[in-house]
């Protein structure tokens, strides 16, 4: 697969990318081949696609550039692939309660963007998390192993009863924590 089809599967599977919505890319010289392949996904799938690139910052958690932080509060989604972290600034923090659906990558590369979960069938990873909740929804205890012959097995009372996977995806969905 290569990047831009990566990029495609994330923006659908992960930020539920529309046609006609509004996606900006913001990344820096560093990641600006990951940020790329990004935004040409954003275009593929109809979205009004822009991409921002910015020197690096010097540490994470500096803040972007002010008019960067206002195309970010006026996107529908914002994805960050960059060399520092963006996530815990006042532009994201805003953006997030404009509306804006985001995914910061501080750090990412492209074997990671290649690689792993970035690459995973995201409908196959929640197929598979609700019939394991349904399974410990079902049960009173679990029982936890880990190398069996090095340590003994624990068999502990749990219960789910007040929690769902839907809880957790609208938690995240809220507070715009991807």
């Amino acid at each position: 697969m290569n990047l831009v089809e990566i990029g495609t599967r994330v923006l659908t599977s992960c930020m539920d990318v529309k046609a006609g919505e509004t996606v900006l890319v913001v990344t820096d010289d560093e990641k600006f081949q990951i940020g790329q392949a990004l935004y040409q996904a954003a275009k593929k799938l109809g979205a009004d696609a822009m991409l921002v690139t910015m020197s690096p910052r010097e540490v994470s958690g500096q803040e972007p550039p002010a008019s960067i932080a206002a195309a970010m509060k006026a996107a529908d989604v914002v994805l960050c692939p960059m060399s520092t972290s963006i996530t815990h600034t006042r532009a994201k923090i805003e953006a997030a309660k404009a509306g804006a659906r985001i995914a910061t990558m501080p750090n990412i590369t492209e074997d990671m963007f290649r690689q792993g979960a970035m690459t995973a069938d995201y409908d196959t990873v929640m197929e598979l998390t609700n019939r394991v909740t349904e399974m410990l929804t079902q049960a009173s205890t679990a029982r936890i192993e880990k190398d069996v012959s090095l340590l003994p097995s624990v068999e502990s009372p749990f219960s789910l009863q007040n929690c769902s996977l839907h809880i957790i995806i609208e938690r995240t969905a809220k507070y715009n924590t991807f």
